[in-house]
């Protein structure tokens, strides 16, 4: 078996109203915090 490790970044954004950023995932349609995956040649603050 092979290990893979993903890394991801993620933000909780929210307004003066305390109301916090959802977007809709193109990929199945659920609602989540706004984020994605590390790409290749990436560093971390980029992702």
């Amino acid at each position: 078996m092979t290990s893979r490790i993903v890394v991801t970044g993620g933000a909780i954004i929210r307004d003066d109203g305390g109301r916090i950023l959802l977007q809709r995932r193109s990929d199945y349609g659920d609602w989540g915090l706004p984020g994605g995956g590390m790409e290749p040649g990436e560093c971390i603050e980029e992702t």
